[in-house]
Formats: structure tokens, sequence, C-alpha cells
């Protein structure tokens, strides 16, 4: 699948196969932090102050754990499983503290195909500019009978 692409895909759950995937890029910049910020209204210290996220062991404020799983979202919605699919169930685990600046590669990657009930689940992924996995998780999507 072409990453470059920003038109929505309109895939079936007979499209898809085990062990497709799809990958994005996101630089986590302090405007995106911000923008964060503004809309869930989370102001804790430790991603505001950097003296409190030094007391509580990191060497600056860490990013929110979910704008890092919102990266998730834009793969999920638009290209994998795409427009035609409805996320029932996600997780998703910090493994390590995100920081401002730091590059992130999401993967979305197909894991199993449940024809019976039309959903598939989905491993999920996202390593920094080191190649150290900060984020993974696993979700459930649903493909709804569309009807005209």
């Amino acid at each position: 699948m072409n990453s470059n692409s920003h038109e929505p895909f309109f895939l079936s759950i007979q499209d898809l196969e085990v062990g497709q995937s799809r990958q994005e890029t996101i630089h986590i910049t302090n405007d995106l932090v911000k923008t964060y910020i503004s809309l869930s209204q989370d102001q804790a210290a430790v991603h505001m102050d950097t003296n409190h996220a030094n007391l509580m062991g990191y060497e600056k404020p860490i990013v929110h754990g979910l704008l890092i799983g919102s990266g998730y979202s834009k793969i999920m919605g638009m290209f994998l499983p795409g427009s035609n699919a409805i996320l029932h169930k996600i997780n998703f685990e910090m493994l390590y503290p995100v920081f401002v600046d730091d590059l992130l590669t999401y993967k979305v990657e197909v894991s199993r195909i449940i024809l019976s009930v039309n959903s598939i689940l989905l491993n999920l992924t996202a390593t920094n500019q080191n190649g150290q996995l900060v984020n993974r998780g696993s979700a459930t999507n649903v493909f709804p009978v569309i009807t005209h």
C-alpha cells in the first residue's frame, strides 16, 4: 500500500490478508503537544514542567500517552482496514517515554481475520527514531453491513 496516499481506502474484509500492514511516521512537535493539551485539557505537571518531570525520573516532560496512542487512528480509519470498518476495541501500553521532537513510526498489521463476525484483529506498534519500541497494542475493527 502506498504510504504517500492521502485518499481513504474503502476496503472490504475480503480485501485483507493476515500480515498485511501499513505504517506512517509522525513528528511529535511542540505544536502537536500544545494542540493536544488544548483539546484534552490535560495539563499534568509531568507533561508541562521540566522540574517535575525530573523529579519523576524523566530528563524532560513526557508526551501524553493518549496523544501517542492516537497515532494509530489515521492508519486504521483511512488505510488499514480503512473507511469501511469501525474501531470496536483498542488497547495499548506505553513501554518507554516519548518526548517532543521524537519521530514515531506507527505500524498497523492484520493479525487475524474473523469472517463469521466481520471483524479483524490488528497488531499495533510504534517505534522512535532510534528503533526503540515505545508503544504496542492491539485493536479490533468490525465491518458493518453497508446498506444503500
